[in-house]
């Protein structure tokens, strides 16, 4: 045999015996950098849930509503004076309010709206012994006195200064002229749950709220418009 082919005996040899030991530990290695590479991936990245528990840094709590409380003696006696009815409330309006309301439907049932005196029961939120038939004066006498809806809306008069969204939305405390009438009356004071009975027949707040909607869109001249 020449030496050429001892020579290359040998380097296949040697050349089968690196790829027997070298291609293992290559392959080892490789894992190990993988494994690095998953271990500092998972070391350095942030579980979902707790993007998705996490609150909001804005998060906005709104202040407590203030609790409901019957209305004061003082304060029922000086609304809800037995002379008082839907009619003269109406005609202290000035001289059109009380016919336009009238040729209007307004004091209707079979067409727009109801009278305070069609009421029945107690506001048993509002005070011992008041009914809603007082309840009904009381706000449409709250309406008129305060001039809450000299614009033809009543959000003033249960939101008063405080922002209206912010006030719908239960955001903010409403602070209008008639929302202790209205959280008494409809037995809360959550705003989503007084905006649903705001014309709700069975309180007398509902039967004003629905008379005064009736005379605002009829334009009936009640408001100092």
């Amino acid at each position: 045999m020449s030496n050429q082919s001892q020579t290359g005996k040998h380097r296949s040899a040697g050349d089968g015996y690196r790829l027997h030991v070298l291609l293992p530990l290559g392959l080892g290695a490789l894992g190990l950098v993988i494994g690095l590479i998953a271990v500092l991936r998972m070391a350095t990245s942030k579980p979902k849930t707790s993007r998705s528990l996490a609150l909001p840094a804005d998060t906005f709590t709104a202040e407590p509503p203030p609790p409901i409380v019957p209305l004061p003696p003082a304060a029922q006696e000086e609304h809800l004076a037995q002379s008082h009815t839907t009619m003269t409330i109406l005609s202290e309006q000035g001289k059109d309010c009380l016919a336009c309301a009238e040729s209007s439907g307004c004091l209707d049932a079979k067409e727009h709206g109801n009278p305070c005196e069609s009421a029945t029961g107690y506001a048993a939120g509002c005070g011992e012994g008041v009914t809603e038939t007082d309840m009904c004066l009381r706000t449409l006498m709250g309406v008129f006195s305060t001039k809450c809806a000299e614009t033809l809306q009543q959000v003033p008069c249960l939101c008063g200064t405080t922002d209206a969204e912010e006030c719908l939305t239960g955001a903010s405390v409403p602070t209008g002229p008639l929302y202790r009438d209205y959280a008494c009356d409809f037995k809360t004071n959550n705003v989503a749950t007084i905006q649903t009975n705001f014309r709700e027949p069975k309180f007398g707040a509902g039967i004003a709220n629905d008379l005064i909607q009736c005379m605002a869109s009829s334009d009936c001249k009640c408001f100092g418009n």
